[in-house]
């Protein structure tokens, strides 16, 4: 129909004007150019919406023109702080697809500019926000509260980590700021004041690649006597997985954490079901603490001080501060190690783990 009408707006236009060019003695002809004129002013004024306003004023708008003041109105600008080494072009490739990702409407914010603030983390302002996020790694990015009133921000906020009046996202690490401590953690081979390789480990009991790298540590263990010294920290994201944890914990006041340690890694295939039963956290919970009382059994432990140590979750604020501690560390992916300051994830392959130990050796 638009087309059609446009068309017949032009025929009328080059009649009119032909008629007045070519009769333009007559006073007849004049009178009837000046009424097709008339019919193709209204005509041009339906077509494109220009009508008085009750105010008496003229609006003028297309079909187009709506459609970009609507899009306008539900653009939403986001100030975006980028903490980064500026000196690494690896952290500027990868934050500049980051932040092209994150605006594209197709795959995550739609109708969004991003205000984009590039900060070297040597600067104090970029200090002050790593430390106050307590983030020991880069690259950063940070937001401020505005982000509460974007559309999609109950979608957000399962990524956002809220501190103060700003939020922050956890991306994977590239640069650390600073490394773990040994400290806290339960200690395998040497002395970690003494020994060359100090290895800071962080797994979950819930984990197949920390159950496969068990193997491995125990090889790198047997190859390096009195060179390594290996302190194994958990990464629980979850309450079941916190539960199993804090069975270690409890079976260490007897001494035995590394025999429930081990025991549970080896009856991963029967933990992973209960874990994985999303039908009741009740039952499961119940079934977890069933299996962390027969193993115990099995081991020897005192059942009654045993079950004690679950009831008053002496270790759960523990574990969880562990856990947190791994997140400040940019982890992610289990395991995760530490060997001296040379970072490494997954399931590795005993001749590259031991190649790793081999170089600091060396150093």
């Amino acid at each position: 129909m638009a087309g059609k009408k446009i068309s017949f707006i032009q025929r009328i236009s080059s009649l009119a004007r032909f008629r007045f060019i070519k009769r333009s003695g007559n006073p007849i002809w004049i009178i009837g150019s000046f009424v097709l004129g008339a019919i193709f002013i209204f005509l041009v004024l339906y077509s494109f919406r220009i009508l008085p306003n009750s105010g008496g004023s003229i609006l003028f708008q297309t079909s187009q023109q709506q459609n970009a003041a609507t899009s306008q109105e539900q653009v939403f600008s986001l100030p975006v702080t980028v903490v980064l080494n500026l000196d690494s072009t690896e952290q500027k490739t990868k934050m500049d697809s980051f932040l092209e990702n994150l605006a594209d409407p197709q795959r995550a914010l739609k109708s969004t500019v991003l205000q984009t603030k590039w900060l070297d983390y040597r600067t104090d302002e970029a200090q002050k926000l790593l430390n106050s996020a307590g983030v020991k790694y880069l690259p950063q990015i940070f937001l401020d509260s505005s982000v509460e009133k974007h559309p999609q921000f109950a979608q957000l906020s399962s990524y956002l980590n809220k501190h103060d009046d700003f939020y922050f996202i956890r991306l994977n690490a590239i640069q650390f700021l600073e490394y773990p401590s040994p400290d806290g953690g339960h200690i395998l081979g040497a002395d970690h004041n003494k020994a060359p390789v100090v290895i800071v480990g962080y797994e979950s009991f819930t984990c197949p690649d920390c159950a496969t790298m068990e193997k491995v540590l125990k090889q790198a263990l047997k190859d390096f006597p009195g060179k390594i010294s290996i302190s194994l920290k958990q990464l629980e994201p979850g309450l079941l997985d916190n539960l199993l944890a804090q069975g270690a914990e409890c079976a260490g006041e007897q001494n035995k954490y590394f025999q429930m340690h081990d025991r549970l890694f080896e009856q991963q295939n029967n933990l992973l079901p209960i874990i994985q039963d999303t039908s009741s956290t009740t039952n499961s919970e119940k079934a977890i603490r069933d299996f962390l009382a027969k193993q115990a059994s099995s081991l020897g432990l005192k059942i009654k001080d045993f079950q004690s140590c679950l009831d008053k979750k002496t270790y759960e604020i523990m574990i969880q501060n562990q856990t947190l501690d791994a997140l400040d560390y940019g982890l992610g992916q289990l395991p995760s190690f530490f060997i001296n300051h040379q970072f490494v994830n997954g399931a590795l392959p005993y001749s590259d783990f031991k190649s790793m130990i081999e170089k600091e050796i060396k150093i």
